[in-house]
């Protein structure tokens, strides 16, 4: 494990610390550039090359970061936070919104991460090599021929693939970012959380090759206009009956395609838009809670706290 390990700090800005500070076996912390950002990248080796890594960055300028491929599967999944991520033959994509990406990172393949003043990111990665996957993407490799095309080939090349974060996910990487577990066991419980996590992102891989066929391409361009049309001002909760109205589907019909296609509610998705814009203002301005609580759509500070609290697990002032 350690000449992985000696494999990703190459040619990258991440200053690796001398010693982990949770005292966790084997365990790396890499940290940003500190002239402009605060935070950290831990990286957790485990068995077969697995490695996971909890991305905690806050960024006070501008940086970017160049990482080369080790010619690895990722399961990253992004909670909240924005970085933009250009990998060559893969494309430039931003991460700004919660959700789940596999991505492959070819062999000798620089990605880099951009971010921006103000720029926040909490996300988690498992890795692994696609030609000695951890069982469970094994499994759903044998499960279904599309995967097994797009992951198993011999020198295959970058590709990134976007989906919906789910509640499921979200809950189980925010237990590995927030992990409070003594470093005797810590290995032993991030090991669980991989294999939870790799369970629920094959899960997600194997329904989209399933669903490809069968999704029309006017229901996927009526529920981009959902989304739009929420994305515009997220700090109202519009109703199902106004949105059915304005993509012409019937109300049932459209709740029960967001929540296939997205994995929770149009209202649970209002609410994670403005606690992700909650969680930045804390994060990047001086703005006192109230001012924050209405400016994503709370015009009492209380159930601003109580919303602040479920989604993230501590209170506006803790998080700031």
């Amino acid at each position: 494990m350690t000449a992985i390990l000696e494999r990703v700090t190459v040619g990258r800005c991440f200053a690796r610390a001398s010693n982990h500070p949770g005292g966790v076996p084997d365990a790396i912390r890499l940290m940003p550039p500190s002239d402009v950002s605060e935070g950290y990248e831990d990286v957790f080796p485990q068995h077969d090359d697995l490695l996971i890594t909890s991305k905690q960055i806050a960024a006070r300028g501008a940086f970017e970061d160049h990482e080369p491929g080790l010619g690895r599967l990722v399961f990253l999944f992004h909670l909240h936070g924005r970085r933009t991520v250009e990998v060559k033959g893969a494309g430039r994509h931003d991460l700004n919104l919660p959700k789940f990406v596999a991505y492959y990172h070819a062999e000798g393949v620089v990605k880099t991460s951009f971010w921006s003043q103000g720029d926040t990111e909490t996300s988690i990665l498992v890795g692994f090599s696609p030609q000695k996957p951890p069982p469970v993407v094994n499994s759903a490799l044998r499960a279904n021929s599309d995967a097994r095309a797009l992951i198993s080939k011999p020198n295959c090349p970058c590709f990134w693939l976007e989906f919906p974060l789910t509640l499921e996910m979200e809950r189980a990487a925010r237990q590995v970012s927030a992990a409070n577990i003594h470093p005797a066991i810590m290995r032993e419980f991030l090991l669980a959380k991989a294999d939870e996590l790799l369970c629920l992102g094959s899960d997600a891989l194997l329904a989209s090759f399933t669903r490809s066929s069968d999704q029309s391409a006017a229901e996927r361009i009526k529920l981009d206009l959902v989304v739009k049309i929420i994305d515009e001002d997220f700090r109202t909760t519009p109703t199902v009956g106004f949105l059915a109205e304005r993509v012409d589907v019937q109300p049932a019909v459209l709740s029960s395609l967001f929540l296939d296609r997205f994995g929770f509610t149009i209202s649970e998705y209002c609410a994670r838009k403005r606690m992700d814009m909650a969680n930045r203002l804390l994060a990047t301005t001086n703005m006192p809670l109230k001012q924050v609580a209405y400016e994503v759509g709370y015009n009492h500070i209380s159930n601003f706290n109580l919303a602040f609290r479920k989604t993230f697990g501590v209170t506006p002032r803790q998080a700031r």
